[in-house]
């Protein structure tokens, strides 16, 4: 199994730790009734200096250094900071240096201003990520190379030479990032049934890859994305909704289909197609809870005239047929 390091240091949010971490082992677990020798789930707590660690409410955590080798292909945490971060920042420098000598078939979670960890070590030049709203602005002025994506909640990066890396500006981005790894580690199946035990109502997957607020460093996908979801946040009834030409965009980019079919998939793991499907069947996921619309009326308002053929989509994005949805998000909202 994968195994799963979280850094710790002073004044970290607790919630940045224990919510991924039960979720994480929940998905151990549901896959260990499948398959009875599975290995155990391995999660280290590692810090500057090992002893107890004590979190921004107080919590304590025990920890070991930062001295025992890393295993391969590990995921490690960063868990948020409780405001300003740099004051934790300056006195972390082992952590700094340790970040530097993650194996390039590691990934890191950063959360929040624990993205500031990653950017000081450098692993974010020219590179796209994230932070916690409030800190926006000084993240820019401290960190001026850093792609900066203040409208995204998740980011992920790949660099040469380096571990691949993601950052999320909030907790609940958190919790969506967190799905997406056990999507990985464990299969749709099990991801969404962490989801429904973990969530008041059912989520966006996180595709067969990319997360929803995820960029790219391709600038042809990255161009390709913003023309698609120029047209998707037109009204659904709109025929430039209704009929989004494939061909034609790729012929705006000056490349064939064929080639924006790989580069999507290089980039996001997913075709242009499943992409604009993500956000229709988002859309109709939006309209069964807060409309009274008919599935019907729901599947000709996104573009898909065959009801029956929605509805296996959506069955097949959300786990559930969107009947289902309905009842259980309605029941859940008035009850």
């Amino acid at each position: 199994m994968q195994p799963v390091i979280f850094l710790l240091y002073p004044n970290m949010l607790a919630t940045s730790v224990t919510l991924p971490l039960e979720m994480l082992r929940a998905a151990w677990a549901m896959r260990k009734v499948e398959q009875h020798h599975l290995p155990p789930l391995t999660i280290e707590f590692r810090s500057q200096t090992s002893g107890t660690i004590n979190t921004h409410t107080g919590l304590p955590l025990q920890s070991s250094s930062l001295d025992t080798p890393i295993p391969r292909d590990s995921l490690i945490f960063l868990p948020a900071l409780w405001r300003d971060p740099i004051k934790i920042l300056n006195q972390q420098p082992d952590i700094l240096n340790w970040l530097s000598t993650i194996p390039t078939d590691c990934t890191l979670a950063a959360v929040g201003t624990s993205v500031c960890f990653l950017a000081q070590a450098q692993l974010l030049q020219h590179q796209f990520a994230t932070t916690h709203w409030h800190f926006f602005d000084r993240f820019s002025r401290r960190y001026p190379d850093v792609k900066l994506q203040r409208d995204r909640f998740i980011t992920q990066s790949h660099a040469s030479g380096q571990p691949r890396i993601f950052c999320t500006a909030s907790i609940n981005a958190l919790a969506e990032l967190t799905a997406f790894f056990i999507q990985e580690q464990y299969g749709s199946a099990i991801a969404q049934t962490v989801e429904r035990n973990f969530f008041h109502e059912i989520r966006q997957p996180n595709t067969q890859a990319g997360l929803s607020n995820t960029l790219t460093s391709d600038e042809r996908v990255a161009l390709a994305v913003a023309k698609l979801d120029e047209l998707l946040t037109q009204p659904a009834n709109t025929p430039n909704y209704q009929s989004i030409d494939i061909a034609a965009l790729a012929a705006s980019l000056g490349i064939s289909v064929r080639s924006l079919n790989r580069h999507f998939k290089n980039a996001l793991n997913l075709s242009p197609l499943q992409y604009v499907q993500r956000h229709r069947m988002t859309t109709a996921k939006d309209m069964l809870k807060s409309s009274n619309l008919s599935i019907a009326e729901v599947a000709n308002y996104t573009g898909l005239q065959d009801p029956q053929h929605f509805s296996r989509l959506f069955k097949k994005t959300f786990g559930v047929p969107p009947n289902q949805y309905r009842t259980t998000v309605r029941s859940k909202l008035f009850s």
